[in-house]
Protein backbone atom coordinates (compact mmCIF):
# COMPACT_ATOMS: atom_id res chain seq x y z
CA UNK A 1 0.00 0.00 0.00
CA UNK A 2 1.17 3.39 -1.08
CA UNK A 3 0.47 6.89 -0.15
CA UNK A 4 -1.82 7.40 -3.30
CA UNK A 5 -4.22 4.73 -1.99
CA UNK A 6 -5.12 6.90 0.80
CA UNK A 7 -8.45 8.37 0.59
CA UNK A 8 -9.00 12.39 0.11
CA UNK A 9 -12.30 13.54 2.60
CA UNK A 10 -15.18 14.56 0.82
CA UNK A 11 -15.76 18.15 0.38
CA UNK A 12 -18.35 18.30 2.69
CA UNK A 13 -15.93 17.45 5.38
CA UNK A 14 -13.94 21.11 4.53
CA UNK A 15 -17.47 22.97 4.98
CA UNK A 16 -17.88 21.33 8.45
CA UNK A 17 -14.43 21.81 9.80
CA UNK A 18 -15.07 25.25 8.51
CA UNK A 19 -18.16 25.66 10.00
CA UNK A 20 -16.89 24.23 13.40
CA UNK A 21 -13.63 26.38 13.49
CA UNK A 22 -16.34 29.24 12.79
CA UNK A 23 -18.47 28.37 15.65
CA UNK A 24 -14.86 28.24 18.16
CA UNK A 25 -13.84 32.04 16.73
CA UNK A 26 -17.47 33.72 17.36
CA UNK A 27 -16.90 33.06 20.74
CA UNK A 28 -13.39 34.25 20.85
CA UNK A 29 -14.90 37.11 18.85
CA UNK A 30 -17.69 37.86 21.49
CA UNK A 31 -14.40 37.12 24.65
CA UNK A 32 -12.53 39.67 23.24
CA UNK A 33 -15.18 42.40 22.51
CA UNK A 34 -16.56 41.92 26.07
CA UNK A 35 -13.06 41.98 27.34
CA UNK A 36 -12.02 45.16 25.06
CA UNK A 37 -15.32 46.98 26.33
CA UNK A 38 -14.40 46.07 29.89
CA UNK A 39 -10.98 47.26 29.92
CA UNK A 40 -11.13 50.14 27.81
CA UNK A 41 -13.43 51.86 30.23
CA UNK A 42 -10.48 52.56 32.93
CA UNK A 43 -7.78 52.75 30.75
CA UNK A 44 -5.65 55.91 30.47
CA UNK A 45 -6.64 57.66 26.88
CA UNK A 46 -2.48 57.53 25.58
CA UNK A 47 -3.52 53.61 25.45
CA UNK A 48 -6.07 53.96 24.11
CA UNK A 49 -4.84 53.66 20.25
CA UNK A 50 -2.24 50.87 20.96
CA UNK A 51 -4.74 48.56 22.98
CA UNK A 52 -6.98 49.26 19.69
CA UNK A 53 -4.42 48.30 17.63
CA UNK A 54 -3.66 44.51 19.71
CA UNK A 55 -7.64 44.16 20.01
CA UNK A 56 -7.45 44.18 16.16
CA UNK A 57 -4.52 42.46 15.68
CA UNK A 58 -6.06 39.33 17.81
CA UNK A 59 -9.19 39.40 15.95
CA UNK A 60 -7.09 39.40 12.37
CA UNK A 61 -5.24 36.08 13.76
CA UNK A 62 -8.21 34.33 15.41
CA UNK A 63 -9.90 34.58 11.82
CA UNK A 64 -6.93 33.83 9.79
CA UNK A 65 -6.62 30.60 11.81
CA UNK A 66 -10.13 30.01 11.66
CA UNK A 67 -10.53 29.70 7.53
CA UNK A 68 -6.20 28.31 7.34
CA UNK A 69 -6.24 25.53 9.81
CA UNK A 70 -9.53 23.88 8.35
CA UNK A 71 -8.08 23.93 5.17
CA UNK A 72 -4.64 23.03 5.63
CA UNK A 73 -6.20 20.43 7.81
CA UNK A 74 -8.25 18.97 4.76
CA UNK A 75 -5.67 18.53 2.78
CA UNK A 76 -3.65 16.61 4.51
CA UNK A 77 -6.71 14.45 6.13
CA UNK A 78 -6.08 10.66 4.47
CA UNK A 79 -7.45 7.64 5.26
CA UNK A 80 -7.51 3.97 4.12
CA UNK A 81 -8.86 0.44 5.32
CA UNK A 82 -7.25 -2.02 3.74
CA UNK A 83 -7.03 -5.79 4.28
CA UNK A 84 -4.42 -5.56 6.58
CA UNK A 85 -5.08 -2.20 8.86
CA UNK A 86 -6.43 1.03 9.66
CA UNK A 87 -4.44 3.93 8.41
CA UNK A 88 -5.30 7.60 8.85
CA UNK A 89 -2.69 10.79 8.30
CA UNK A 90 -3.72 13.98 9.66
CA UNK A 91 -2.38 16.89 11.68
CA UNK A 92 -2.56 21.02 11.25
CA UNK A 93 1.05 21.91 12.74
CA UNK A 94 2.42 18.13 13.50
CA UNK A 95 1.72 15.53 10.68
CA UNK A 96 0.73 12.14 12.92
CA UNK A 97 -0.14 8.63 11.04
CA UNK A 98 -1.92 6.21 13.55
CA UNK A 99 -1.76 2.60 11.80
CA UNK A 100 -4.24 -0.28 13.38
CA UNK A 101 -3.26 -3.64 12.47
CA UNK A 102 -7.34 -5.16 12.07
CA UNK A 103 -6.45 -8.42 14.15
CA UNK A 104 -5.84 -6.35 16.94
CA UNK A 105 -9.12 -4.71 17.38
CA UNK A 106 -11.61 -5.70 19.76
CA UNK A 107 -14.88 -3.56 19.14
CA UNK A 108 -15.62 -0.74 16.69
CA UNK A 109 -18.62 1.83 16.79
CA UNK A 110 -19.57 4.91 14.86
CA UNK A 111 -20.35 8.25 16.41
CA UNK A 112 -22.01 11.44 15.25
CA UNK A 113 -22.52 15.17 16.98
CA UNK A 114 -25.15 17.40 16.04
CA UNK A 115 -22.85 19.36 13.07
CA UNK A 116 -21.97 15.59 11.85
CA UNK A 117 -25.03 14.79 11.43
CA UNK A 118 -26.43 18.10 9.62
CA UNK A 119 -23.89 17.10 7.16
CA UNK A 120 -23.95 13.29 6.87
CA UNK A 121 -20.76 11.67 8.52
CA UNK A 122 -19.92 10.07 11.16
CA UNK A 123 -16.74 8.84 13.38
CA UNK A 124 -15.71 5.27 13.55
CA UNK A 125 -14.13 4.54 16.56
CA UNK A 126 -11.64 1.41 16.78
CA UNK A 127 -10.20 -0.22 20.14
CA UNK A 128 -7.62 -2.32 20.56
CA UNK A 129 -5.54 -3.28 23.80
CA UNK A 130 -3.26 -0.39 23.38
CA UNK A 131 -5.86 2.22 23.20
CA UNK A 132 -8.19 4.27 20.95
CA UNK A 133 -8.00 5.36 16.90
CA UNK A 134 -10.36 7.54 15.65
CA UNK A 135 -11.32 7.90 11.77
CA UNK A 136 -13.51 11.45 11.68
CA UNK A 137 -15.25 12.61 8.65
CA UNK A 138 -16.87 9.33 7.10
CA UNK A 139 -20.20 9.40 5.38
CA UNK A 140 -22.87 7.65 7.40
CA UNK A 141 -23.38 4.93 4.75
CA UNK A 142 -20.00 4.43 3.81
CA UNK A 143 -18.96 4.20 7.78
CA UNK A 144 -21.72 1.59 8.33
CA UNK A 145 -20.36 -1.24 5.51
CA UNK A 146 -17.39 -0.45 7.08
CA UNK A 147 -18.40 -1.27 10.16
CA UNK A 148 -19.79 -4.52 9.15
CA UNK A 149 -17.06 -5.32 7.87
CA UNK A 150 -14.50 -4.64 10.20
CA UNK A 151 -16.83 -6.53 12.93
CA UNK A 152 -17.32 -9.81 10.78
CA UNK A 153 -13.20 -9.51 10.42
CA UNK A 154 -13.11 -9.35 14.16
CA UNK A 155 -15.43 -12.28 14.41
CA UNK A 156 -13.35 -14.35 11.99
CA UNK A 157 -10.32 -13.75 14.52
CA UNK A 158 -12.20 -14.36 17.36
CA UNK A 159 -13.22 -17.50 15.89
CA UNK A 160 -9.80 -18.21 14.59
CA UNK A 161 -8.27 -17.67 18.80
CA UNK A 162 -10.89 -20.11 19.73
CA UNK A 163 -9.58 -22.76 17.22
CA UNK A 164 -6.06 -22.73 18.26
CA UNK A 165 -6.85 -22.45 21.91
CA UNK A 166 -10.75 -24.44 21.87
CA UNK A 167 -11.05 -24.58 26.01
CA UNK A 168 -10.01 -20.38 26.04
CA UNK A 169 -13.45 -19.30 26.74
CA UNK A 170 -14.32 -22.42 28.63
CA UNK A 171 -15.12 -22.14 32.59
CA UNK A 172 -12.28 -23.33 34.72
CA UNK A 173 -12.22 -25.81 37.11
CA UNK A 174 -11.32 -26.27 40.06
CA UNK A 175 -7.70 -27.43 40.42
CA UNK A 176 -7.72 -31.04 41.27
CA UNK A 177 -5.68 -31.18 45.06
CA UNK A 178 -8.22 -28.77 46.11
CA UNK A 179 -10.71 -31.10 45.28
CA UNK A 180 -9.03 -34.01 46.95
CA UNK A 181 -8.03 -31.80 50.44
CA UNK A 182 -12.09 -31.40 50.25
CA UNK A 183 -12.89 -35.35 49.94
CA UNK A 184 -10.19 -36.02 52.61
CA UNK A 185 -11.27 -33.91 55.50
CA UNK A 186 -14.76 -35.41 55.24
CA UNK A 187 -12.99 -38.71 55.04
CA UNK A 188 -11.61 -38.14 58.31
CA UNK A 189 -14.59 -36.93 60.55
CA UNK A 190 -16.00 -39.66 62.47
CA UNK A 191 -19.72 -40.10 62.09
CA UNK A 192 -20.10 -40.22 65.41
CA UNK A 193 -18.46 -36.81 65.98
CA UNK A 194 -21.13 -35.75 64.12
CA UNK A 195 -23.84 -36.74 66.66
Amino acid sequence: MNKNDMQKLNIRALWLMLLSSAIGAVFVTLLVAFSWFALSEGMPKEFLPTAKWIKTLILFIVWVYTVASPLIRYERYRYIFSDEEIRVREGLWWVKTFVVPIERLHQVEMQSGPLDQMFRFTKIIVTTAGGNGVVRFIEIDRAEELVESLKTRINSYAVKGRGKNPNAFAPKEAPVEAVNIANDTVSDVNSDDLV
